[in-house]
């Protein structure tokens, strides 16, 4: 019986074929690890931009409570009214309060002190709106409650994190 050999053409081609497919593969996976890496530098300027806001926060916090003797959004009158804690923290660091940390909810001039964002309270970076969960400082590192991304904040102590739809915390 006959056995036939491929001649040096047919070889030539099946070369060149698999070097194409091996390229072909090769530049797939460079696409990828670039894709990988595009990610991983926009997770590292997230945090970077909340690091920033949070610096922001807190400075307002602290401006606050140097003002008023107490820490925004803890004025239990406030949410006896009826009021949202989240809301009462966004407009006394918002909007003018008088000292007892009273403000207008019209938005018209009603105190001397602050306000103390003066951009207003700052966008989440991570995209979608952001929740302001009030918890207790035991409470702000853990990922029990808050399901979403958003802010952290224990009135108690002033201490404000940020926690990305991943669930980790920013500090």
């Amino acid at each position: 019986m006959l056995v036939r050999r491929p001649t040096w053409i047919e070889l030539t081609i099946a070369a060149g074929l698999l070097g194409v497919v091996a390229a072909l593969h090769a530049l797939d996976r460079s696409q990828a690890a670039q894709r990988g890496g595009q990610a991983s530098a926009n997770r590292a300027d997230l945090r970077e931009v909340v690091r920033g806001q949070l610096r922001i926060l807190r400075c307002a916090i602290e401006r606050y409570r140097q003002d008023h003797g107490q820490f925004p959004g803890c004025d239990p009158g406030s949410v006896a009214d009826g009021l949202d804690p989240a809301k009462v923290l966004v407009a006394q660091l918002t909007r003018r309060t008088d000292a007892a940390g009273r403000f207008d909810p019209s938005g018209d001039m009603l105190g001397h002190f602050g306000p103390y964002l003066q951009d207003g309270w700052p966008a989440w970076a991570g995209g979608d709106a952001a929740t302001i969960e009030f918890v207790t400082t035991d409470e702000l590192f853990s990922g029990d409650r808050l399901a979403s991304a958003g802010w952290r904040y224990d009135c108690a102590t002033g201490q404000i994190v940020a926690r990305l739809a991943s669930g980790e915390v920013i500090d």
